[in-house]
């Protein structure tokens, strides 16, 4: 759990599940078979070769969003399929095929740790609603 305390609104304490983990294997076996909702997803960083040699960018979170109930999905835009993403639907069945929402962006986050200079379309290939640019996190409101 977190606590978060302000002087003049008071606390509040909300749960929060940080996953060091195959992605893909605990979405499977703990969120969908106990129905999960997860508020807030952040993909930043999310493997697919860069410099780690992965074969995945996590582009099949897109996928997942709304089985999820996300409300909000923070990302560097490096969403672009590899089959390691391809994998994942096979791996599992429960991982829809297709993106189901939309994204409206609400906030443009400098933040040069996220992210190497682009190589655009090799590293980076956006989804119509989402965005890329170097040094930048995007903040999007699921809808």
């Amino acid at each position: 759990k977190i606590k978060i305390l302000n002087n003049e609104l008071g606390s509040i304490s909300y749960p929060v599940v940080y996953a060091f983990a195959e992605n893909e294997t605990f979405y499977c076996k703990k969120l969908i078979p106990f129905n999960a909702k997860i508020s807030h997803i952040i993909h930043v960083r999310y493997g697919g070769g860069l410099g780690g040699g992965g074969f995945a960018k996590g582009a099949w979170l897109l996928n997942v969003l709304e089985k999820l109930h996300t409300e909000l999905f923070i990302t560097d835009g490096r969403l672009s399929w590899q089959k390691g993403d391809e994998f994942a639907i096979r791996y599992c069945a429960s991982i829809p095929k297709k993106k189901s929402v939309r994204f409206r962006q609400i906030r443009e986050q400098s933040n040069g740790w996220s992210t190497l200079s682009s190589g655009l379309g090799y590293y980076h290939t956006p989804t119509i609603d989402i965005s890329v640019k170097d040094g930048h996190v995007n903040w999007y409101l699921v809808k």
